[in-house]
């Protein structure tokens, strides 16, 4: 399995939501049904391009490249706020993403790169 081939320890990574989905149906009366349409969490995280030189940015299109885009899953080490590092496996949010995309989310203010848990 491979390892995202930049240290993210030092990146803010954001957490994005649970990823959890529940079917609500009302019935007559108030009554409630419940279905847990997906029951594991799958977190998502956004990796900050916008704080990575371009030699970086080059690396990570390289591996987003050798993954197949959303294709091929890999391992990411973060770091939450108590200072504990947790590796997740996740892949690509996105198939389909271009170099010169990766080089613009370099320089916008909210540039970053979504991946998903994978499970």
């Amino acid at each position: 399995m491979a390892n995202f081939p930049i240290t993210t320890y030092w990146l803010p990574v954001s957490f994005g939501e649970a990823g959890f989905k529940t079917d609500i149906s009302e019935g007559f009366g108030g009554k409630e049904w419940r279905d847990s349409v997906v029951s594991v969490s799958r977190r998502t995280f956004n990796l900050p391009l916008n704080m990575l030189t371009l030699a970086q940015i080059k690396t990570v299109w390289d591996f987003y490249v050798a993954r197949k885009g959303a294709y091929e899953s890999f391992n990411i080490t973060v770091r939450d706020e108590n200072g504990n590092n947790t590796v997740f496996l996740v892949r690509f949010q996105k198939d389909g993403l271009t170099y010169d995309w990766f080089k613009k989310a370099q320089w916008h203010k909210s540039g970053a790169l979504q991946v998903i848990e994978d499970k």
